[in-house]
């Protein structure tokens, strides 16, 4: 058997090369870091509008006491929307008028535009 020349222990000079490692961590500090600068730069009005501070409640939350009224309510505001008449907007005189009407209407006429 042949015998190893006594030599002192040595590392491996080509594993690591130092500037890369080092531009890469300056890289990823770089992207870390400046983006909130430059969305600042770019957006200088939203530092001014941002409020950190959440509105005050005057009288504490307003509480649903009635749920079963009030979409009964509600229900019935828009039953009567869509099953009667009135102004849409009463200045440009616009008018909405019942869903069954409106439908006959268009059947018997058909909307402009469209090939019968």
């Amino acid at each position: 058997m042949a015998k190893l020349p006594d030599s002192d222990p040595d590392y491996e000079r080509s594993d690591v090369n130092i500037g890369l490692v080092a531009a890469l961590a300056a890289g990823l500090a770089a992207l870390l870091i400046a983006p909130p600068f430059a969305l600042r730069a770019i957006y200088p009005a939203s530092v001014a509008i941002a409020d950190p501070k959440p509105p005050a409640i005057a009288n504490g939350p307003r509480l649903q006491i009635d749920p079963q009224a009030d979409l009964a309510r509600f229900r019935g505001d828009e039953s009567r929307r869509l099953n009667g008449y009135g102004f849409a907007d009463a200045s440009r005189q616009t008018v909405h008028i019942p869903v069954d009407r409106a439908m006959s209407l268009i059947a018997e006429r058909g909307l402009p535009g469209w090939a019968r």
